[in-house]
């Protein structure tokens, strides 16, 4: 939270205790699903396909952090000026 004035507190209770609920049930949510879903991978294709599952998810991650490329000549900032 972020500089809330003493009487104003009271007033964000509610959302943020509404927030938790939703963390909460969507972790646990998370839990049991994996394991269903871990149970039926394993049983499906064996114990070692497990680790397989992480290979798209690292691809997907990596390629949704790249930074978006730029085309044509870009400008250094003045501050980067100064360290050429």
């Amino acid at each position: 939270m972020d500089h809330i004035p003493v009487g104003e507190i009271g007033s964000q209770l509610p959302m943020r205790n509404r927030a938790l609920g939703y963390w909460g049930a969507i972790g646990s949510a998370g839990a049991i699903v994996g394991q269903l879903l871990g149970g039926v991978v394993t049983t499906a294709l064996g114990w070692r396909a497990i680790f397989l599952i992480n290979v798209p998810i690292g691809i997907v991650t990596i390629a949704a952090a790249a930074p978006p490329r730029r085309d044509g000549p870009t400008t250094p900032s003045p501050s980067s000026r100064m360290l050429l």
